[in-house]
């Protein structure tokens, strides 16, 4: 083999090789190789920017009475809670005071902004305020 020959073998083997190792950049994920067989994502989720959508399973302890109790504990530790008592309105009031349905006492793997509809109801529209993290609830005019 002559010396030119081998010259653009090699080339075109080290080509080869740094094109086979370049990976196309996701600009919604983000993934950072941690060894050979492993990458993380190390960009954002849905889950890190919204609270809410927080896939959890929960069975609410006997204590738990009313739907209110409910909302309280299903709120705990996501970062958002109720909105203050003067302002819910009188509808929402009810609501909270509502004992709770034996259908209701456990969710599993659910979004914790769907576990909070599925308490309300139809009959209920979930407002979510993103800047103070509170939640409020407003009945429906349908009904």
């Amino acid at each position: 083999m002559t010396m030119r020959k081998i010259f653009i073998l090699s080339s075109l083997a080290i080509a080869f090789n740094l094109s086979a190792n370049v990976m196309p950049v996701d600009t919604e994920k983000s993934f950072q190789k941690l060894n050979r067989y492993t990458n993380i994502n190390t960009g954002y989720s849905a889950q890190r920017t919204n609270p809410l959508n927080t896939v959890v399973s929960i069975k609410y302890p006997p204590s738990i009475k009313t739907v209110g109790q409910a909302i309280f504990y299903s709120l705990e530790d996501s970062g958002y809670s109720l909105s203050k008592e003067d302002h819910l309105t009188e509808e929402a009031k009810t609501l909270l005071s509502l004992p709770l349905p034996r259908s209701h006492r456990q969710f599993k793997y659910l979004s914790v902004e769907a576990i909070l509809k599925t308490l309300s109801g139809e009959a209920y529209s979930l407002l979510v305020d993103p800047v103070t993290r509170r939640i409020n609830f407003y009945a429906n005019i349908s009904y």
